[in-house]
């Protein structure tokens, strides 16, 4: 989504609310003159265009105020061990509100509630050790991993959830914040095509970083760590389909100097002092 600046903004409201007062104005005046000359009947066939006019400027003005109060927002995505984390640990340093989408996954299976249910009933209950305890996600990673079936059924309960509370947490900011958040499957959940980012950021490291990043963190073999690696979309497509891209293949100084430099031209961009 294209940002709209100051001067764009303010000739879109001039022409929207305009229109609408012209609208009603028209209208208002036929309406009089129907009414002097007693055709009742014709007098009240103007009525639901009035009401539609007085409708679209009561919307005009809640999209002004969304868009005067909306944040600068920044989806952040990349591959399995690339930095995602550490380059919103940064933005956070910065005063961003960084929400996680891995978190609220967390949050959703950690206790009941409609997901939860959801999950349990579509993989089994044999995935908590206690009712009402957490679901085990290492075993409900096990079952999916390798059936597509079972991996799609569980992105179709759990994607529409974690996107309701995305978007509920994204409103909780004041006006002129910068709100980052981190997605993972971002591109692949096809995030990009909705309504939800001002900017997407790639994070991209070397492969041979990456493999040994994963290794590290995960305790996986060098064959299981690249089984993970191409069971997603490569760095190369993410960063093609990105706003900007931070290679995080160098120091935590070097990474935090393009962070801070991207946030600066960002918040340029966006007319954000």
């Amino acid at each position: 989504m294209k940002r709209k600046t100051n001067t764009e903004l303010s000739l879109d409201i001039s022409d929207r609310v305009g229109n609408s007062i012209f609208a009603i104005e028209v209208n208002f005046v036929t309406l009089q003159r129907r009414l002097e000359r007693n055709e009742f009947d014709k007098a009240v066939e103007l009525l639901p265009a009035i009401q539609a006019a007085l409708e679209n400027a009561k919307e005009c003005k809640r999209q002004i105020c969304r868009e005067l109060n909306a944040p600068l927002r920044i989806g952040i995505t990349g591959g399995i061990a690339c930095g995602k984390s550490s380059v919103s640990a940064k933005l956070s340093e910065k005063g961003v509100l960084v929400i996680d989408t891995d978190e609220i996954a967390h949050t959703l299976l950690a206790k009941p509630n409609s997901t939860y249910d959801a999950v349990l009933a579509r993989f089994g209950k044999d995935l908590v050790n206690e009712p009402g305890g957490p679901i085990d996600r290492k075993r409900l990673g096990q079952i999916i991993f390798s059936n597509l079936q079972a991996k799609r059924d569980l992105e179709a309960i759990m994607h529409p959830a974690i996107d309701h509370m995305m978007l509920e947490q994204m409103q909780e900011h004041q006006p002129g914040q910068v709100v980052a958040v981190q997605v993972p499957l971002l591109f692949e959940c096809n995030l990009h095509k909705k309504d939800y980012f001002d900017e997407i950021w790639a994070i991209t490291v070397k492969p041979e970083i990456q493999l040994e990043r994963l290794m590290k963190r995960n305790n996986l073999t060098q064959e299981e760590a690249l089984k993970r690696i191409n069971a997603q979309m490569s760095q190369g497509e993410k960063a093609k389909l990105a706003n900007r891209v931070i290679n995080n293949s160098g120091t935590l100084l070097d990474t935090r100097k393009i962070v801070l430099q991207r946030l600066r031209d960002a918040r340029k961009k966006a007319n954000l002092t």
